[in-house]
């Protein structure tokens, strides 16, 4: 199933793409450059979206990736719910930072838009990994 899922996305995405050309077929290639990091937000919020119902999620694959013990742990379901938070909480960044993007794309000058894209939506992304890795910290000592 979760193949089939991911399957169908691979070819929902360049048709996403094809749409937006042709909606914007009158915009310069400026106008279109700017929706690249909308189109990054929504595949984001897709990917991970979907890793909450198609477990495992995104954040604990990444988890495993920096620790293959985790797989062995007697804490596996506190570690899968943990990650399952932080997807959560990602998939709220997502579609946070995915309206602000379409907000400076239409409604915003281009300084604008490149200063919310091109650096404060970092500093956010920043903080939030940040963060995560202080309560990740505090999680992993209540294990010890």
């Amino acid at each position: 199933m979760v193949k089939i899922v991911f399957s169908v996305l691979s070819v929902f995405y360049p048709v996403l793409v094809l749409f937006i050309l042709r909606f914007f077929g009158g915009a310069s290639l400026g106008g279109l450059l700017k929706l690249y990091p909308l189109l990054i937000n929504i595949a984001f919020l897709v990917s991970f979206g979907l890793s909450l119902f198609y477990p495992p999620t995104q954040v604990f694959k990444l988890a495993l990736l920096s620790d293959n013990s985790i797989r062995n742990s007697m804490h596996l379901p506190v570690i899968e719910n943990y990650c399952r938070n932080v997807t959560k909480v990602w998939c709220v960044f997502f579609i946070a930072n995915a309206s602000i993007c379409s907000y400076t794309i239409w409604y915003s000058p281009d300084w604008v838009w490149a200063l919310y894209n091109g650096c404060i939506a970092y500093i956010i992304m920043g903080i939030i990994f940040a963060a995560e890795w202080l309560v990740r910290r505090k999680v992993k000592k209540s294990f010890a």
